[in-house]
């Protein structure tokens, strides 16, 4: 594999697709600012009141080092300003790929620019790993930029009422590492698989919501207590992102070769 290639075909339809796109270029501006400052400082600020409360029935793995000498009213606190905001952030990693991964594979289709790409001398591999980074960057970009603006809001509100940084914990310190970069290949994937099946870019976005799926399932099972915030459940998750990432990138390049491409003409 030629990473340089693969660098140029990124290169290029990121000034075709990313730049251009007010939709996509909206999202890279506004969600760190939505999902990194505004929601979690709302989520941090109303929800104080709740460390006063006497919890009951609710019990989660230590989240910090100073855990049981917090009232539990506090642990619920961190615990739910954690899960919420990490949601927030990990949502944008498979939000900004669905819509950059549909215009790069189905818009090739909807554009009847397929030729070009089938006569380059490239390797299957290396555009779809070029046209993977082209969605990737501005998602792991954003992503990480709105985590860093979240931390700040968050413990802005929570370190002069707790003495100590609240979030992230180190759960959803795992989960932004190595769920973020897993999660987006996933998308992109996914989004392969989807745009070989129709032929419009807004169809393929439409259906690419699925991706979101995985991220929902933890998300639910952790606030009906199904399972608990912590690091082997974290770790669980992460395994399962690993399989599936592996899965389908080998289904995405059974599909993404130049005779199906050929096929689609």
């Amino acid at each position: 594999m030629r990473l340089e290639i693969s660098l140029i075909v990124a290169r290029k339809e990121f000034k075709e697709i990313v730049l251009r796109s007010k939709l996509i270029m909206s999202m890279v501006f506004f969600l760190p600012i939505v999902f990194g400052v505004i929601m979690p400082c709302i989520l941090a600020w109303f929800s104080l009141p709740m460390i006063f409360e006497p919890m009951t029935g609710f019990s989660t793995p230590p989240l910090t080092d100073n855990w049981f000498l917090i009232p539990p009213g506090g642990r619920f606190y961190i615990f739910f300003i954690n899960l919420y905001t990490g949601f927030l952030n990990l949502i944008q990693p498979l939000m900004i790929p669905v819509y950059i991964a549909a215009d790069s594979f189905a818009g090739e289709k909807e554009r009847k620019t397929l030729e070009p790409v089938l006569a380059a001398p490239i390797t299957d591999f290396e555009l779809l790993f070029g046209k993977a980074l082209t969605s990737l960057i501005p998602a792991l970009t954003v992503s990480f930029f709105s985590i860093m603006l979240s931390v700040i809001a968050v413990n802005v509100i929570g370190f002069p009422v707790f003495g100590f940084i609240i979030y992230p914990v180190a759960p959803i310190i795992l989960l932004y590492i190595i769920g973020i970069p897993l999660m987006s290949l996933l998308t992109v994937f996914v989004m392969v698989l989807i745009s070989s099946k129709v032929n419009r870019v807004r169809e393929a976005s439409q259906v690419g919501g699925v991706v979101i799926t995985p991220l929902l399932i933890l998300f639910f099972t952790q606030i009906f207590g199904v399972i608990e915030l912590s690091m082997l459940t974290v770790t669980i998750y992460i395994l399962v992102l690993i399989f599936a990432v592996i899965s389908l990138l080998f289904a995405s390049l059974k599909v993404f070769n130049r005779h199906r491409l050929i096929e689609m003409i």
